[in-house]
């Protein structure tokens, strides 16, 4: 699986722009794969990704490069050379954005990125014959090569567009290259990739998030605090209160809707509560947390990861 991202930053402005918040949780869904360079891909994994960026996007270091170290995920930049350092005023159906610049690009490498080419003006180049402007289009300035040495090997159709000259004049000059999602996994130059949008998930397994409680009000408020403030947030959270004489089910009602709330009429036990509250809900996998504790605010992602690269 190739991923194909534009733009990462905290306005969600059109299709191609993807939040840092929703950039996290589909990293985060990526911990049960290997994430590589397109050098060690192998399409035939199923359990492998790549994580790529068109333009590239000054914005790309601010927001998505951390959550990459974070992660320590590898990712690749094709770049558009006559676009460095400028701006995507060109593109009228796009809000404004920087492209990265020279110095910015340096950095990404120093973090971990690998420069590759999109050509020098992303100009479309199906039915092109001229062999003098696929040399212009496809050569990669030497400067431009110094600031990546692993770097500018592989290949980006422009618009995803291709056909047979100009796949040719690709398998000249680099080791593969990728088209859009009507590529072939079975062909390298020619291999597909996913674009990701805001709502794109990496995993479909569902996370319920039980909180029983007995008497617990004087503490309730920190386990769901706990629960509502996780790295990967539970699909959903339900509060049982089974049947307690202090103030546990005030306490719980402050967070709705956030939290669904359940009052048991009397008090069934621990273990009749626990399977009541097991029908009430949905999830794929089922996590307690005690209404007199707390989860670390990456407990459920990190379990999440483990579970599902087990299944």
């Amino acid at each position: 699986m190739i991923l194909t991202y534009h733009k990462i930053h905290p306005e969600n402005k059109t299709i191609w722009w993807v939040t840092p918040d929703s950039f996290y949780l589909q990293m985060a869904d990526l911990r049960s794969k290997k994430v590589v360079y397109l050098d060690e891909y192998d399409p035939a994994d199923p359990n492998q990704a790549v994580i790529t960026f068109d333009g590239v996007y000054k914005d790309i270091w601010k927001y998505a490069v951390p959550i990459l170290r974070h992660f320590g995920y590898p990712f690749e930049l094709f770049i558009i050379g006559q676009t460095i350092g400028k701006d995507n005023s060109f593109d009228t159906g796009e809000p404004y954005a920087e492209f990265a610049d020279v110095e910015t690009l340096q950095k990404m490498v120093q973090a971990g990125g690998r420069l590759q080419w999109h050509s020098q003006s992303h100009i479309r180049l199906v039915g092109v014959t001229d062999l003098a402007l696929y040399e212009k289009e496809l050569t990669v300035p030497g400067d431009l090569r110094q600031l990546c040495p692993n770097g500018f090997k592989w290949y980006a159709y422009p618009h995803g567009q291709r056909d047979g000259l100009y796949r040719a004049q690709v398998e000249s000059r680099f080791v593969g290259a990728l088209a859009c999602d009507d590529g072939s996994d079975a062909d390298r130059y020619d291999l597909s990739r996913l674009t990701v949008y805001e709502e794109t998930r990496f995993s479909n397994s569902a996370v319920s998030l039980i909180i029983p409680c007995y008497n617990y009000g004087h503490l309730a408020a920190e386990a769901i605090e706990s629960a509502l403030l996780q790295t990967c947030p539970p699909d959903e959270i339900l509060f049982i209160d089974d049947a307690s004489s202090d103030n546990s089910v005030e306490v719980a009602r402050r967070y709705e809707p956030r939290i669904r709330v359940e009052v048991n009429e009397k008090n069934l036990g621990v273990v009749e509560n626990f399977r009541k509250a097991v029908a009430l809900t949905s999830g794929d996998y089922i996590v307690f947390l005690g209404a007199d504790n707390r989860f670390r605010s990456d407990y459920i992602e990190r379990a999440k990861a483990v579970l599902d690269s087990s299944s």
